[in-house]
């Protein structure tokens, strides 16, 4: 999921999965490795990648994006009140 996940939105971004890789600090294999879900990036790759698509990891490991809304003392996601 996570995968497929960063492979659309770098499709979505128009970057190569070498330009990608470029801004990720890794190898082209590396994010390859992640489209195809071989392997999956670490959790500081996954803060990265969220900041730059500008989505937050839920987006990253869910493929959904969420929006949150604030209730005294709690946060509430969107699937929550559903």
């Amino acid at each position: 999921m996570i995968g497929k996940n960063i492979s659309a939105l770098r499709r979505k971004h128009k970057l190569t999965q070498n330009e990608f890789a470029e801004r990720v600090h890794v190898t082209q294999g590396a994010v390859s490795q992640w489209e195809t879900g071989r392997t999956n990036p670490d959790t500081y790759q996954l803060i990265q990648i969220a900041d730059i698509f500008g989505v937050d990891v839920n987006t990253l490991t869910k493929g959904e994006e969420q929006s949150a809304v604030t209730f005294p003392g709690k946060v509430v996601t969107v699937g929550d009140l559903t």
